[in-house]
């Protein structure tokens, strides 16, 4: 019988991936962030807004 190999790389993978990617969304959206509030008209509303 042939033995069934279970490759355990793949969730790790996955799962960095999907971390690094948040962390990536999360960074950009508070530089966007920041830099939207500084050149709105009115930071309050769009702070209100969000």
């Amino acid at each position: 019988m042939s033995a069934i190999r279970v490759d355990s790389a793949k969730p790790y993978f996955a799962t960095s991936s999907l971390v690094i990617g948040y962390a990536l969304c999360s960074s950009l959206l508070a530089v966007i962030n920041t830099f939207a509030i500084t050149k709105f008209k009115y930071p309050g509303l769009l702070t209100a807004l969000q």
